[in-house]
């Protein structure tokens, strides 16, 4: 028994990819989860976490939408008509952070349901209230 104990103890330490059995990596912070929702990164340098995506198909959803996203999103308003309350093919995504924001203007040009969106900062202006009530 002791052999193999020995055995395997060293099989752990040379695999790399192995996580010690002190860390979880469910409790692990990841990179993006730590840094402050407004911070300036090297592609997003205002910080800018609100994001307007246009030329979205009339029948995507939020779980297709989030799907094709890279990073984390954390709310959602889609842009209606106010009289008809039809769906216009736009939205206002907000994501965790700043990092995140840039990595989905990254994907703009990309196809959702055969159609090519359009992603862009969408920096606060005075007197927004954000997200929305709903």
């Amino acid at each position: 028994k002791k052999e193999k104990k020995e055995k395997k103890e060293k099989t752990e330490d040379t695999d790399s990819t192995a996580v010690p059995p002190s860390t979880s990596t469910a409790t692990t912070p990841t990179l993006t989860s730590v840094i402050p929702k407004n911070a300036p990164c090297p592609k997003n340098r205002d910080g800018v976490s609100r994001l307007f995506l246009g030329n979205l198909p009339f029948t995507v959803d939020e779980s297709t939408l989030k799907s094709h996203l890279p990073g984390t999103v954390t709310h959602i308003k889609w842009i209606t008509d106010k009289e008809t309350g039809r769906f216009y093919g736009s939205a206002f995504v907000e994501m965790l952070n700043s990092v995140d924001a840039a990595s989905c203007v990254g994907v703009s040009g990309s196809e959702i349901m055969g159609r090519k969106i359009k992603v862009n900062y969408a920096p606060a202006r005075e007197g927004d209230v954000w997200p929305p009530k709903t």
